[in-house]
């Protein structure tokens, strides 16, 4: 597996990412992925907070990844999302490691894809 689906032609990618700037907003959100997870593995910040920051980064990446091609990053995101959408229904810090462990996951297809 690459960690990307097929891409899209040059003039659809040319429609949806004009400035051809999705590769460094993934850097981007690998960086804020691995400032949030960090403080989460530390216990620095309020769990609920930092895992709806989580969950809201998740769900962009979701939906974004996979129309620009990279589709390994839009599995690990979903995956992520759909763990932080089923913790809301238990004690926050229960789920932390499944968290971060997914979190990890999405950090690697990030990596693999734009390094």
């Amino acid at each position: 597996m690459t960690g990307r689906a097929p891409h899209p032609d040059k003039a659809a990618l040319a429609l949806l990412d004009p400035d051809g700037g999705f590769p460094d907003r993934l850097r981007q959100d690998r960086a804020a992925l691995k400032a949030l997870r960090g403080r989460l593995r530390s216990g620095e910040g309020e769990t609920k907070a930092l895992l709806a920051a989580l969950e809201t980064l998740a769900h962009r990446l979701a939906g974004a990844a996979g129309t620009f091609g990279y589709g390994a990053v839009g599995t690990a995101a979903m995956e992520l999302e759909d763990c932080l959408a089923e913790a809301k229904d238990t004690t926050p810090d229960g789920v932390v490691d499944t968290v971060i462990g997914k979190a990890d996951r999405l950090d690697m297809a990030i990596g693999t894809a734009v390094d």
